[in-house]
């Protein structure tokens, strides 16, 4: 089974602070459960910077679940992601959003059918010897 990590800044550039929004959420599709959920929010602030698993908007700030943990295998998993720059064509000033964001698995190893059945026998042999 995998098991799964979850990162990348967003940074929105507003010198004017207006709307920004960021959420990202795993949710498992076969339990109908929810892995991980973070949503930010920020109304005031300038040139604000959100990261996946923090907390930074100054209206908003939603944090559950865990960043990493094991994937169970045959479940159907739906990662999404959303950004929301929201800026004012009245407004003198620009503004941008850049970022990424990334979800990367690592396999969990399992262990070696061999090497178990060379411990089995090892155990089998030596309960035999201090029976005899």
């Amino acid at each position: 089974m995998p098991s799964r990590r979850q990162d990348g800044p967003q940074r929105a550039t507003d010198p004017d602070g207006r709307r920004i929004w960021f959420q990202g959420s795993l949710y498992d599709e076969t339990d109908d459960l929810i892995h991980f959920n973070n949503t930010q929010q920020s109304r005031d602030t300038p040139d604000e910077e959100f990261t996946l698993g923090f907390g930074a908007g100054d209206y908003a700030n939603i944090l559950s679940g865990s960043l990493t943990g094991t994937l169970v295998a045959s479940h159907d998993y739906h990662f999404s992601y959303n950004a929301f720059l929201q800026a004012f064509p009245d407004t003198p000033s620009g503004a941008s959003a850049t970022g990424f964001i990334s979800l990367s698995f690592t396999p969990v190893p399992k262990p070696n059918t061999a090497l178990l059945l060379s411990f089995g026998l090892a155990g089998m042999t030596m309960k035999r010897k201090r029976l005899s």
